[in-house]
């Protein structure tokens, strides 16, 4: 219940209610919704069945050490901390989100329906600013992120569900109604020109028609119409229609400027934190880190391996890769096992996605936004919600009661301070941010935690302008 609100409800909410920052109402709602998970969940969960293979609980229980030593080496331990605490919290959220009953059946159409209305909202805008005769503006379009990339990495899951649903889903309402989703989601992903979401929903594409046992020439039909419906689609509302309709088109060149040009930014990160991997190869530079004015340009490396090696350390970085390929054979041989062809279309869609979101992850931040990061705890829920529905009675590991019982509610306190922690300090930065803005010509925000990742209780370096030092409360050395 609670992330399915969260899904449909951000972004608007922040719209409706006028938030400052979309991106950090946004990671204030996560945390919460961190919190109302566990608390909704704590009388279903009775039962304690993880999606762990029991012979490897150990390498389970290696991960979680390894992060705690990472995070009281860290040189901002508090920082560190609240890393450290999110990330736990996004895996509650998938777990605790996963009993529900319409984990593997409704969440797929509930979020091509909550990716639905935002692509009305955004199209609906679009005609009007060309009825209007004004010029479109492909950055500001976006309304309910700070950032059109953060939509970009909503998309990078939001595509392959409408992919899915479009083709697999019994009802033809619903085949329909993603279907539109998708020619419009293509028209605003070429709007927006997100080119690691392209290639990750290309990737989606290749590996689901190849998992597939039926109808590959169908999807593919499918996919190739869908594709050239919304391109000639972004072609008329953004190139075809202005120009004939005597409006300044001013989209075409900063479109081409920013698409087409040159990512040498993004390997002068990718340098950047190649450094710090070298400096730290044990333990990492801490979590966060790379946002204390390390990456200047970035407050992440746009790519989470290299995030995860260089804040978190080497050892870490490989026993993660090593549970994401335990966790892929467990989906392949649950996939291989079922015995019902529309379980085994949906295990080639599961293994499809998580190809897709982690090429995504190699040149984006969809792993460390907001938005992006509870729509991948979503896919965390329907990936053990169907597992567990297919899962032999070794595929899982078993906890004591009086365990589980003290595990839980460990669990619920810790995200409840958590979320109120981030309630204070949002108030707190929301004043001070303010400040900022008012003394300061421009302010260039670098996102990570918050809409500036430098502006935490236990933060790093001054951002933004000398002013910064006056605002009372941040702590900046």
């Amino acid at each position: 219940m609670p992330l399915s609100v969260y899904l449909v409800c951000i972004p608007f909410a922040p719209i409706a209610i006028g938030s400052g920052s979309n991106h950090d109402f946004s990671r204030l709602m996560e945390l919460w919704l961190i919190f109302f998970s566990a608390a909704f969940s704590i009388d279903r969960l009775r039962t304690s069945e993880v999606l762990v293979d029991s012979r490897y609980e150990g390498w389970v229980a290696a991960a979680l050490m390894t992060s705690i030593a990472c995070v009281l080496v860290a040189e901002y331990k508090i920082l560190a901390l609240r890393e450290w605490m999110l990330m736990i919290g996004l895996l509650g959220i998938g777990y605790y989100s996963s009993g529900e009953s319409h984990a593997t059946v409704l969440m797929p159409r509930l979020m091509v329906g909550a990716h639905g209305l935002y692509v009305v909202l955004i199209i609906s805008i679009i005609i009007a600013v060309l009825l209007n005769g004004d010029t479109l503006n492909g950055y500001s379009l976006f309304i309910g992120y700070d950032n059109l990339r953060f939509y970009n990495h909503v998309q990078a899951v939001a595509l392959p569900v409408a992919i899915y649903v479009a083709t697999e889903d019994p009802s033809r309402c619903m085949r329909a109604m993603a279907t539109a989703t998708l020619v419009f989601g293509f028209l605003l992903l070429l709007a927006s020109g997100g080119r690691g979401t392209m290639v990750s929903t290309a990737v989606f594409a290749a590996v689901y028609i190849a998992l597939i046992d039926t109808k590959k020439v169908h999807a593919i039909r499918f996919l190739v119409v869908c594709t050239l419906l919304g391109g000639g689609l972004f072609l008329m509302l953004f190139h075809w229609l202005p120009s004939n309709g005597g409006i300044v088109d001013e989209f075409s060149s900063s479109y081409a400027s920013s698409r087409f040009g040159g990512d040498q930014g993004r390997f002068h990160l990718y340098r950047q934190v190649m450094e710090m991997v070298v400096s730290k190869p044990f333990f990492g530079a801490g979590p966060m880190t790379f946002g204390q004015g390390i990456g200047f340009k970035s407050a992440h490396p746009h790519n989470i391996f290299l995030q995860v090696a260089s804040e978190w350390g080497i050892p870490l970085f490989g026993l993660v890769i090593y549970l994401i390929f335990r966790g892929f054979r467990a989906i392949f041989n649950a996939r291989r096992r079922a015995s019902q062809p529309t379980a085994r279309q949906f295990g080639s869609f599961l293994l499809a996605i998580w190809v897709g979101i982690l090429t995504d992850g190699l040149v984006s931040g969809s792993f460390v936004m907001p938005v992006s990061q509870v729509w991948i705890a979503a896919i965390y829920a329907i990936s053990i919600g169907w597992f567990n529905s297919q899962k032999q009675p070794t595929d899982v590991l078993l906890l004591r009661d009086s365990g589980w019982r003290t595990l839980k509610f460990c669990f619920l306190l810790l995200a409840f301070c958590h979320a109120l922690w981030a309630s204070i300090e949002y108030q707190r930065l929301s004043a001070a941010m303010d400040t900022i803005s008012s003394n300061c010509s421009a302010v260039r925000t670098s996102p990570r935690f918050w809409s500036d990742a430098r502006l935490l209780w236990g933060g790093g370096s001054n951002v933004g302008c000398s002013e910064q030092n006056s605002v009372p409360g941040l702590v900046v050395p």
